[in-house]
Formats: C-alpha cells, sequence, structure tokens
C-alpha cells in the first residue's frame, strides 16, 4: 500500500515539474537549450562528436511523424509560450520589394499569432515588423521560450510509444497476411 502512494506521488510530482525550451534565431544563428530544475542542455548548435545515425527509409519516417502529430495533438493544450519575440525589418535594394516583404510579413505574423494562440497559452509576445528603405539587408530575430510540466512529456512519449507499436503491430499482421496469400498461390500454381 505505501508503494503505492509512493508511486502516485511521483506522478503527481512529476506533472508539477516545469521544462522549458528556449529557441532563438538571429541573422542566420539558430540555437535551442533545453532546461528541467536548473539543468540546462544545448540541443543546437550540434557538437562535432555527434555519431552518423542509419539511414530511415520514407516509410519509416512517415510512421514516425504521424506517431509524433497524434501524440503532440494529445498535449498542444498543455504547452504554455512564455515568452515570444519577434523583430523583423523588412529592406531590399528596390524599395517596392521591401514594401512587398514587408507587407507579406505582417499577413504571416497575423496568421501565425492566431493559429498560436487557438493552439497554445500565450502569455507574453512582442512582435515588431517595420520597413527600412535605406538598408541593403533585412534583419530577422526570434526567440521563444516553452514550457511544459514533466508529466505532459512523459505522456507524449508513451501516447508517442503506443502508436509506433500499434503501427508496427498492424504491419507485421499485415505481412503475415500477404505471406499466407502467397502461399496459398504458390501452391495453387505448383
Amino acid at each position: 500500500m505505501e508503494a503505492l502512494i509512493l508511486i502516485l506521488l511521483t506522478v503527481a510530482l512529476l506533472f508539477y515539474i516545469k521544462t522549458n525550451l528556449c529557441a532563438s534565431y538571429d541573422s542566420g544563428k539558430a540555437s535551442v537549450t533545453v532546461s528541467v530544475l536548473g539543468i540546462k542542455k544545448t540541443l543546437l548548435p550540434r557538437s562535432e562528436k555527434t555519431k552518423n545515425k542509419r539511414k530511415q527509409s520514407v516509410k519509416e519516417r512517415y510512421y514516425y511523424a504521424k506517431a509524433a502529430i497524434k501524440a503532440f495533438n494529445k498535449i498542444k493544450r498543455s504547452i504554455i509560450i512564455e515568452k515570444l519575440n519577434v523583430n523583423y525589418i523588412s529592406s531590399d535594394d528596390n524599395p517596392y520589394t521591401a514594401v512587398v516583404k514587408y507587407n507579406a510579413a505582417n499577413v504571416l505574423a497575423v496568421s501565425l499569432m492566431t493559429y498560436l494562440e487557438s493552439c497554445f497559452k500565450v502569455k507574453n509576445r512582442a512582435i515588431n515588423i517595420d520597413t527600412d528603405l535605406t538598408a541593403d539587408k533585412a534583419l530577422t530575430e526570434m526567440s521563444a521560450e516553452l514550457s511544459l510540466r514533466l508529466g505532459h512529456i512523459v505522456y507524449f512519449v508513451s501516447v508517442f510509444g503506443f502508436e509506433l507499436i500499434k503501427r508496427r503491430h498492424r504491419d507485421g499482421k499485415q505481412t503475415q497476411r500477404n505471406d499466407a496469400v502467397g502461399n496459398e498461390q504458390r501452391k495453387a500454381a505448383g
């Protein structure tokens, strides 16, 4: 009985531990860090020590993507966007092109914010889109800080794993059916 209470308390504690993901992009340089309980891990830029992984087939990538989307849809309401900062200054050699880029950036920002606010909880946002007709190059700076409880990550991983296992099990049954049909056809022909 005590072990069950301890397990339930541990699971309940997982839902109160916050995980932060900080991502930023500044003039072609991207960085991503994850922190849990003050422990930070840098995901981007990657270190040179990364090993070569085996190549995945298109079918495997499709299954992984489908399982990830299904699992993500289960937890997306619990993701909190703590800070979202976007600074874009449109400029080009041709002033007309700079204005077209400025208008496109505004449309993209409004569409993106509408989507983000419908899917996630957005706390702080600062979006600055402007145009500079005298500069030659556009300036783009973006940063976001997301938070999610550790228990939701465990839930995401379990749903993701379950979807992959379910898919492989279904594929195994289909392969067995195909083999059985093939064997029957060979016996009938032979």
